[in-house]
């Protein structure tokens, strides 16, 4: 038996991205309806990179997430956080004298 889920209700993907918005910054997320496209998940843990990679999508053009890409976007994301704490966390001016 196979069970699809797919996070493509845009509709609960904005209204959380409302509350984060309105807790984090004082402000009120304002979507723009139908413009607002989603990738769809083949699975039932992609929900994360889906919503961020939908984010991307809006903001930067990126592609959608497909069940072809999810491992590609899974990475990229991976390596955006990965290089971010490199550079915030463990800068090299942090590491000096350091072995391992």
């Amino acid at each position: 038996m196979r069970v699809d889920l797919y996070a493509d209700h845009i509709g609960v993907v904005a209204r959380g991205i409302e509350r984060w918005t309105e807790a984090a910054f004082g402000t009120r997320f304002v979507g723009r309806g139908k413009d607002y496209r989603i990738g769809r998940q083949p699975d039932t843990h992609s929900c994360g990179v889906c919503v961020i990679n939908a984010i991307k999508a809006a903001i930067h053009g990126d592609e959608l997430f497909t069940a072809e890409t999810s491992s590609k976007h899974r990475l990229e994301h991976f390596n955006e956080a990965a290089n971010y704490l490199l550079k915030t966390v463990c800068p090299p001016s942090a590491m000096h004298g350091r072995t391992h």
